[in-house]
Protein backbone atom coordinates (compact mmCIF):
# COMPACT_ATOMS: atom_id res chain seq x y z
CA UNK A 1 0.00 0.00 0.00
CA UNK A 2 2.70 2.37 1.02
CA UNK A 3 4.74 1.48 -2.00
CA UNK A 4 2.06 2.05 -4.28
CA UNK A 5 0.97 5.82 -2.88
CA UNK A 6 4.94 6.18 -3.03
CA UNK A 7 5.06 5.32 -6.79
CA UNK A 8 1.84 8.41 -6.87
CA UNK A 9 3.59 10.63 -5.41
CA UNK A 10 6.93 9.71 -7.43
CA UNK A 11 4.58 10.24 -10.31
CA UNK A 12 3.14 13.73 -9.31
CA UNK A 13 6.52 14.97 -8.98
CA UNK A 14 8.02 14.14 -12.08
CA UNK A 15 5.23 15.92 -13.64
CA UNK A 16 5.60 18.95 -11.97
CA UNK A 17 9.39 18.50 -12.60
CA UNK A 18 8.37 18.24 -16.34
CA UNK A 19 6.05 21.53 -16.56
CA UNK A 20 8.68 23.50 -14.66
CA UNK A 21 11.82 22.21 -16.96
CA UNK A 22 9.39 23.02 -20.38
CA UNK A 23 9.11 26.27 -19.13
CA UNK A 24 12.25 27.69 -17.99
CA UNK A 25 14.68 25.59 -20.02
CA UNK A 26 14.51 28.68 -22.89
CA UNK A 27 15.45 31.24 -19.86
CA UNK A 28 18.65 29.14 -18.63
CA UNK A 29 19.48 28.13 -21.97
CA UNK A 30 23.62 27.92 -22.12
CA UNK A 31 24.01 28.51 -17.93
CA UNK A 32 26.51 26.97 -15.70
CA UNK A 33 25.44 25.27 -14.12
CA UNK A 34 22.68 23.79 -15.95
CA UNK A 35 20.06 24.78 -14.02
CA UNK A 36 16.99 24.23 -13.38
CA UNK A 37 17.04 20.31 -14.90
CA UNK A 38 20.05 19.12 -12.41
CA UNK A 39 18.97 20.76 -8.96
CA UNK A 40 14.71 20.09 -9.35
CA UNK A 41 16.12 16.37 -10.55
CA UNK A 42 17.98 16.14 -7.80
CA UNK A 43 14.68 16.73 -4.99
CA UNK A 44 12.23 14.44 -7.37
CA UNK A 45 15.06 11.98 -6.97
CA UNK A 46 14.93 11.70 -3.25
CA UNK A 47 10.85 11.15 -2.97
CA UNK A 48 10.83 7.74 -0.34
CA UNK A 49 13.91 8.93 1.57
CA UNK A 50 13.81 10.27 4.91
CA UNK A 51 16.21 13.05 4.08
CA UNK A 52 18.43 14.36 1.71
CA UNK A 53 22.15 15.85 1.56
CA UNK A 54 22.54 18.28 -1.07
CA UNK A 55 26.06 17.36 -2.60
CA UNK A 56 27.89 20.53 -3.83
CA UNK A 57 30.59 18.86 -5.87
CA UNK A 58 27.82 17.66 -8.24
CA UNK A 59 27.32 21.66 -9.52
CA UNK A 60 31.31 22.34 -8.91
CA UNK A 61 29.87 24.87 -6.27
CA UNK A 62 32.09 24.18 -2.88
CA UNK A 63 31.16 25.99 0.09
CA UNK A 64 29.54 29.02 -2.13
CA UNK A 65 26.42 30.45 -1.51
CA UNK A 66 23.11 29.19 -2.91
CA UNK A 67 22.79 32.69 -4.74
CA UNK A 68 25.09 31.50 -7.03
CA UNK A 69 23.15 28.46 -7.96
CA UNK A 70 20.63 30.28 -9.59
CA UNK A 71 22.40 32.45 -12.28
CA UNK A 72 21.37 35.31 -14.09
CA UNK A 73 20.31 33.96 -17.87
CA UNK A 74 21.72 36.98 -19.18
CA UNK A 75 24.88 36.68 -17.49
CA UNK A 76 25.06 39.97 -14.86
CA UNK A 77 26.03 39.52 -11.32
CA UNK A 78 24.65 39.63 -8.18
CA UNK A 79 21.43 38.19 -8.63
CA UNK A 80 19.48 38.08 -5.58
CA UNK A 81 17.91 34.74 -4.93
CA UNK A 82 16.95 35.48 -1.06
CA UNK A 83 19.52 32.08 -0.10
CA UNK A 84 22.95 34.49 0.28
CA UNK A 85 25.53 33.02 3.03
CA UNK A 86 23.46 29.69 2.89
CA UNK A 87 26.21 26.67 2.21
CA UNK A 88 24.85 24.04 0.35
CA UNK A 89 27.11 21.36 2.66
CA UNK A 90 24.30 22.55 5.31
CA UNK A 91 21.50 21.59 4.25
CA UNK A 92 19.73 18.51 5.25
CA UNK A 93 16.47 18.63 4.79
CA UNK A 94 13.56 16.15 5.78
CA UNK A 95 10.76 14.68 2.73
CA UNK A 96 8.27 17.42 4.18
CA UNK A 97 10.84 19.91 4.08
CA UNK A 98 11.99 19.20 0.40
CA UNK A 99 8.38 19.49 -0.61
CA UNK A 100 8.36 23.02 0.52
CA UNK A 101 11.52 23.65 -0.76
CA UNK A 102 11.10 22.60 -4.32
CA UNK A 103 7.41 24.28 -4.45
CA UNK A 104 8.96 27.54 -3.47
CA UNK A 105 12.30 27.19 -5.63
CA UNK A 106 10.09 26.64 -8.45
CA UNK A 107 7.64 29.69 -7.84
CA UNK A 108 11.42 31.57 -6.97
CA UNK A 109 12.53 30.69 -10.94
CA UNK A 110 9.14 31.07 -12.75
CA UNK A 111 9.05 34.66 -10.98
CA UNK A 112 12.69 34.98 -12.20
CA UNK A 113 12.19 34.31 -15.77
CA UNK A 114 8.94 36.62 -15.45
CA UNK A 115 10.93 39.86 -14.66
CA UNK A 116 13.41 38.92 -16.97
CA UNK A 117 10.57 39.04 -19.39
CA UNK A 118 9.23 42.04 -18.62
CA UNK A 119 12.41 43.66 -18.24
CA UNK A 120 13.17 43.79 -22.30
CA UNK A 121 12.75 47.02 -23.93
CA UNK A 122 10.01 47.53 -25.82
CA UNK A 123 12.62 48.93 -29.03
CA UNK A 124 13.86 45.46 -28.42
CA UNK A 125 10.36 43.74 -28.87
CA UNK A 126 9.84 45.76 -31.93
CA UNK A 127 12.80 45.69 -33.60
CA UNK A 128 12.44 42.05 -33.51
CA UNK A 129 9.08 41.51 -34.13
CA UNK A 130 10.18 44.00 -37.47
CA UNK A 131 13.28 41.63 -38.27
CA UNK A 132 10.52 38.56 -38.17
CA UNK A 133 8.26 40.11 -40.34
CA UNK A 134 11.16 41.18 -42.85
CA UNK A 135 12.72 37.71 -43.47
CA UNK A 136 9.70 35.76 -43.33
CA UNK A 137 8.81 34.52 -39.96
CA UNK A 138 5.07 35.84 -39.93
CA UNK A 139 3.85 33.82 -37.20
CA UNK A 140 6.48 34.49 -34.63
CA UNK A 141 6.72 38.23 -35.71
CA UNK A 142 3.11 38.32 -34.58
CA UNK A 143 3.95 36.35 -31.51
CA UNK A 144 6.54 38.88 -30.64
CA UNK A 145 3.98 41.51 -31.11
CA UNK A 146 1.63 40.40 -28.85
CA UNK A 147 4.29 39.75 -25.89
CA UNK A 148 5.15 43.27 -26.80
CA UNK A 149 1.03 44.30 -26.14
CA UNK A 150 1.32 42.02 -22.84
CA UNK A 151 4.59 42.70 -21.02
CA UNK A 152 5.07 46.72 -21.55
CA UNK A 153 1.54 48.14 -21.78
CA UNK A 154 1.54 51.03 -24.50
CA UNK A 155 -1.42 53.46 -24.81
CA UNK A 156 -4.20 53.32 -26.88
CA UNK A 157 -2.77 54.44 -29.99
CA UNK A 158 -0.03 52.02 -30.03
CA UNK A 159 -1.91 49.34 -28.90
CA UNK A 160 -4.32 49.78 -32.03
CA UNK A 161 -1.40 50.67 -34.38
CA UNK A 162 0.23 46.96 -32.94
CA UNK A 163 -3.01 45.51 -33.62
CA UNK A 164 -3.03 46.31 -37.05
CA UNK A 165 0.13 45.79 -37.78
CA UNK A 166 -0.78 42.19 -36.58
CA UNK A 167 -4.21 42.11 -38.57
CA UNK A 168 -2.14 43.12 -41.68
CA UNK A 169 0.10 39.97 -41.39
CA UNK A 170 -2.78 37.59 -40.81
CA UNK A 171 -4.33 39.52 -44.20
CA UNK A 172 -1.39 39.99 -46.36
CA UNK A 173 1.43 37.57 -45.20
CA UNK A 174 -0.34 34.49 -43.61
CA UNK A 175 -3.70 34.92 -45.43
CA UNK A 176 -5.71 33.59 -42.45
CA UNK A 177 -8.42 35.91 -43.03
CA UNK A 178 -10.85 34.88 -39.91
CA UNK A 179 -8.01 35.87 -37.54
CA UNK A 180 -7.00 38.88 -39.26
CA UNK A 181 -10.74 39.77 -39.26
CA UNK A 182 -10.46 39.37 -35.55
CA UNK A 183 -7.48 41.76 -34.55
CA UNK A 184 -9.35 44.50 -37.29
CA UNK A 185 -12.74 44.06 -34.91
CA UNK A 186 -10.43 44.80 -31.96
CA UNK A 187 -9.59 48.07 -33.27
CA UNK A 188 -13.17 49.07 -34.22
CA UNK A 189 -14.64 48.52 -31.56
CA UNK A 190 -12.13 48.34 -28.44
CA UNK A 191 -10.37 51.65 -29.95
CA UNK A 192 -13.44 53.50 -31.70
CA UNK A 193 -11.58 57.14 -31.62
CA UNK A 194 -8.42 55.32 -33.53
CA UNK A 195 -7.66 57.39 -36.95
CA UNK A 196 -7.33 53.51 -38.81
CA UNK A 197 -10.73 53.35 -38.09
CA UNK A 198 -11.30 53.81 -42.44
CA UNK A 199 -8.59 51.67 -43.44
CA UNK A 200 -9.58 49.25 -40.94
CA UNK A 201 -13.60 49.38 -42.49
CA UNK A 202 -12.29 48.44 -45.86
CA UNK A 203 -9.88 45.26 -44.59
CA UNK A 204 -12.96 44.04 -42.53
CA UNK A 205 -14.86 44.27 -46.19
CA UNK A 206 -12.07 41.98 -47.83
CA UNK A 207 -12.05 39.90 -45.24
CA UNK A 208 -15.70 38.84 -45.38
CA UNK A 209 -15.51 38.81 -48.99
CA UNK A 210 -12.15 36.32 -49.30
CA UNK A 211 -14.41 33.97 -46.61
CA UNK A 212 -17.27 34.21 -48.87
CA UNK A 213 -19.52 36.01 -46.46
CA UNK A 214 -20.86 38.69 -49.36
CA UNK A 215 -23.99 39.96 -47.52
CA UNK A 216 -21.70 40.57 -43.91
CA UNK A 217 -19.45 42.55 -46.75
CA UNK A 218 -22.53 44.48 -47.87
CA UNK A 219 -23.67 45.22 -44.58
CA UNK A 220 -20.30 46.52 -43.60
CA UNK A 221 -20.03 48.47 -46.77
CA UNK A 222 -22.94 50.47 -46.55
CA UNK A 223 -22.02 51.35 -42.33
CA UNK A 224 -19.06 52.83 -43.75
CA UNK A 225 -20.37 54.81 -46.64
CA UNK A 226 -22.58 56.17 -44.44
CA UNK A 227 -19.50 57.84 -42.45
CA UNK A 228 -17.15 58.36 -45.25
CA UNK A 229 -17.95 61.49 -46.57
CA UNK A 230 -14.46 61.78 -48.96
CA UNK A 231 -16.12 58.66 -50.88
CA UNK A 232 -19.36 60.40 -50.86
CA UNK A 233 -21.18 60.93 -54.13
CA UNK A 234 -22.22 64.03 -55.83
CA UNK A 235 -26.08 64.25 -55.43
CA UNK A 236 -27.30 64.80 -58.62
CA UNK A 237 -31.35 66.51 -59.39
CA UNK A 238 -33.71 63.96 -61.52
CA UNK A 239 -36.28 61.23 -60.94
CA UNK A 240 -34.75 58.04 -59.75
CA UNK A 241 -34.04 55.54 -62.40
CA UNK A 242 -32.61 52.63 -60.59
CA UNK A 243 -31.89 51.89 -57.31
CA UNK A 244 -28.67 49.10 -56.26
CA UNK A 245 -29.13 48.38 -52.83
CA UNK A 246 -29.16 52.39 -51.28
CA UNK A 247 -28.02 53.54 -53.57
CA UNK A 248 -29.77 55.53 -56.50
CA UNK A 249 -29.02 56.77 -60.18
CA UNK A 250 -30.74 59.32 -60.89
CA UNK A 251 -31.91 61.30 -64.13
CA UNK A 252 -29.24 63.68 -63.32
CA UNK A 253 -26.59 61.17 -63.03
CA UNK A 254 -27.48 59.86 -66.37
CA UNK A 255 -27.54 63.50 -68.33
CA UNK A 256 -24.42 64.01 -66.38
CA UNK A 257 -22.62 60.89 -68.23
CA UNK A 258 -24.17 61.59 -71.74
CA UNK A 259 -22.33 65.46 -71.15
CA UNK A 260 -19.47 63.71 -70.72
CA UNK A 261 -18.93 61.87 -74.55
CA UNK A 262 -17.48 63.62 -77.31
CA UNK A 263 -20.19 66.01 -78.85
CA UNK A 264 -20.66 63.58 -82.28
CA UNK A 265 -21.50 61.00 -79.44
CA UNK A 266 -23.89 62.76 -77.39
CA UNK A 267 -26.34 63.22 -80.74
CA UNK A 268 -26.53 59.04 -80.47
CA UNK A 269 -28.27 59.64 -76.92
CA UNK A 270 -31.00 61.43 -77.96
CA UNK A 271 -33.04 58.20 -78.57
CA UNK A 272 -34.73 56.62 -75.35
CA UNK A 273 -33.68 53.71 -75.55
CA UNK A 274 -30.02 54.18 -76.08
CA UNK A 275 -30.46 56.39 -73.26
CA UNK A 276 -31.90 52.80 -71.00
CA UNK A 277 -28.83 50.90 -72.78
CA UNK A 278 -26.25 53.22 -71.11
CA UNK A 279 -28.34 53.39 -67.78
CA UNK A 280 -28.10 49.39 -67.62
CA UNK A 281 -24.38 50.09 -68.11
CA UNK A 282 -24.49 52.42 -64.99
CA UNK A 283 -25.55 49.67 -63.22
CA UNK A 284 -22.93 46.83 -64.29
CA UNK A 285 -20.65 49.08 -64.02
CA UNK A 286 -21.17 50.11 -60.31
CA UNK A 287 -21.99 46.25 -59.08
CA UNK A 288 -18.90 45.44 -60.88
CA UNK A 289 -16.71 48.84 -59.26
CA UNK A 290 -18.40 47.44 -55.92
CA UNK A 291 -17.06 43.84 -56.02
CA UNK A 292 -13.76 44.92 -57.05
CA UNK A 293 -13.42 47.37 -54.00
CA UNK A 294 -14.68 44.58 -51.98
CA UNK A 295 -11.91 42.57 -52.92
CA UNK A 296 -9.22 45.13 -52.35
CA UNK A 297 -8.30 45.79 -55.97
CA UNK A 298 -8.64 49.75 -54.70
CA UNK A 299 -5.02 48.74 -53.13
CA UNK A 300 -4.46 46.75 -55.95
CA UNK A 301 -0.82 47.86 -57.77
CA UNK A 302 -2.13 48.07 -61.08
CA UNK A 303 -5.21 49.87 -60.12
CA UNK A 304 -3.16 52.39 -58.34
CA UNK A 305 -0.56 53.30 -61.32
CA UNK A 306 -3.56 53.32 -64.12
CA UNK A 307 -5.56 55.75 -61.79
CA UNK A 308 -2.60 57.97 -61.16
CA UNK A 309 -2.25 57.77 -64.75
CA UNK A 310 -5.78 58.66 -65.75
CA UNK A 311 -5.63 61.74 -62.76
CA UNK A 312 -2.42 62.93 -64.30
CA UNK A 313 -3.83 62.94 -68.03
CA UNK A 314 -7.32 64.60 -66.99
CA UNK A 315 -5.27 66.97 -64.58
CA UNK A 316 -2.83 68.12 -67.86
CA UNK A 317 -5.88 68.58 -70.36
CA UNK A 318 -7.92 70.68 -67.88
CA UNK A 319 -4.60 72.89 -67.29
CA UNK A 320 -4.32 73.17 -70.68
CA UNK A 321 -7.99 73.99 -71.61
CA UNK A 322 -7.83 76.72 -68.92
CA UNK A 323 -4.40 78.20 -69.92
CA UNK A 324 -5.36 78.63 -73.58
CA UNK A 325 -9.24 79.95 -73.53
CA UNK A 326 -7.64 83.58 -73.51
CA UNK A 327 -5.09 82.73 -75.82
CA UNK A 328 -7.53 81.21 -78.69
CA UNK A 329 -10.13 84.13 -79.70
CA UNK A 330 -11.41 83.82 -83.02
CA UNK A 331 -13.11 86.66 -85.24
CA UNK A 332 -15.22 85.70 -87.96
CA UNK A 333 -13.00 88.27 -90.51
CA UNK A 334 -10.05 85.95 -88.72
CA UNK A 335 -12.24 82.78 -90.29
CA UNK A 336 -12.73 84.32 -93.48
CA UNK A 337 -8.88 85.10 -94.23
CA UNK A 338 -8.06 81.80 -92.97
CA UNK A 339 -10.30 80.05 -95.84
CA UNK A 340 -9.13 82.55 -98.25
CA UNK A 341 -4.94 81.09 -97.45
CA UNK A 342 -6.26 77.49 -97.59
CA UNK A 343 -9.01 77.39 -100.38
CA UNK A 344 -7.24 74.13 -101.77
CA UNK A 345 -8.05 72.67 -98.61
CA UNK A 346 -11.63 73.53 -99.09
CA UNK A 347 -11.85 72.02 -102.74
CA UNK A 348 -13.19 68.96 -104.29
CA UNK A 349 -10.84 67.11 -105.94
CA UNK A 350 -10.91 64.15 -108.19
CA UNK A 351 -8.35 61.00 -107.77
CA UNK A 352 -5.64 62.91 -109.41
CA UNK A 353 -5.74 65.77 -106.87
CA UNK A 354 -7.27 67.68 -109.76
CA UNK A 355 -9.94 70.60 -108.48
CA UNK A 356 -13.52 69.81 -109.70
CA UNK A 357 -15.34 72.44 -107.11
CA UNK A 358 -14.12 75.23 -105.34
CA UNK A 359 -16.32 75.14 -101.98
CA UNK A 360 -18.04 78.52 -101.18
CA UNK A 361 -17.04 80.38 -97.69
CA UNK A 362 -20.73 79.72 -96.44
CA UNK A 363 -20.54 76.29 -96.92
CA UNK A 364 -17.40 75.61 -95.22
CA UNK A 365 -17.32 78.50 -92.76
CA UNK A 366 -18.24 76.32 -90.06
CA UNK A 367 -15.07 73.70 -90.60
CA UNK A 368 -12.85 76.76 -91.30
CA UNK A 369 -13.60 78.06 -87.74
CA UNK A 370 -12.87 74.09 -86.48
CA UNK A 371 -9.52 74.43 -88.45
CA UNK A 372 -8.60 77.77 -87.45
CA UNK A 373 -9.14 77.27 -83.49
CA UNK A 374 -7.41 73.59 -83.35
CA UNK A 375 -4.23 75.52 -85.30
CA UNK A 376 -4.27 78.59 -83.33
CA UNK A 377 -4.64 75.59 -79.99
CA UNK A 378 -1.19 73.80 -81.12
CA UNK A 379 0.61 77.32 -81.58
CA UNK A 380 -0.82 78.52 -78.03
CA UNK A 381 0.26 75.03 -76.67
CA UNK A 382 3.20 74.86 -78.47
CA UNK A 383 4.27 77.87 -76.82
CA UNK A 384 3.28 77.05 -73.06
CA UNK A 385 5.32 73.91 -73.75
CA UNK A 386 8.69 75.95 -74.96
CA UNK A 387 8.03 78.58 -71.70
CA UNK A 388 8.03 75.76 -69.24
CA UNK A 389 10.69 74.16 -70.86
CA UNK A 390 12.54 77.17 -70.48
CA UNK A 391 11.75 77.79 -66.77
CA UNK A 392 12.30 73.92 -65.40
CA UNK A 393 15.87 74.01 -67.23
CA UNK A 394 14.58 70.89 -69.31
CA UNK A 395 17.18 68.77 -71.47
CA UNK A 396 17.03 66.32 -74.06
CA UNK A 397 19.69 63.84 -74.76
CA UNK A 398 18.90 62.65 -77.90
CA UNK A 399 22.23 60.95 -79.01
CA UNK A 400 21.52 58.43 -75.73
CA UNK A 401 18.15 57.22 -77.02
CA UNK A 402 18.23 53.60 -78.10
Amino acid sequence: MSSGLSMKKSKFWQKVYDRVIRRLRPRYMGTRPPFPELCLSRLVGVEGNTSIGFDPDIWGLGHRSLSSACPDPSGSKGTDTGFDGLSLRSLSLSKGTVKTALIGFMFLLIACGQQKQADIPADSRLKLANAYTTNGLYQAAVDEYLAYLQNNNPDDTRRANTYYTIANIYFERIKDYEKALEYYFRIKYLYPQSTLQGEVGKRIVSCLERLQRSTDAQRIMQQEAALDKDQAKESRPGAVLAKIGEKEITQGDLDYEIRQLPPYLQEQFKDKKKKLELLKQLIAQELLYDSAKRKGLDKDKEVIEGAFRARKALMTEKMIREELKDEVKIEPADVELYYLAHKDKYAEKDDKSKVIRQKPFEEVSQQAAQDLAMERQQQAYQKLLDRLMKAEDVRIFESRVK
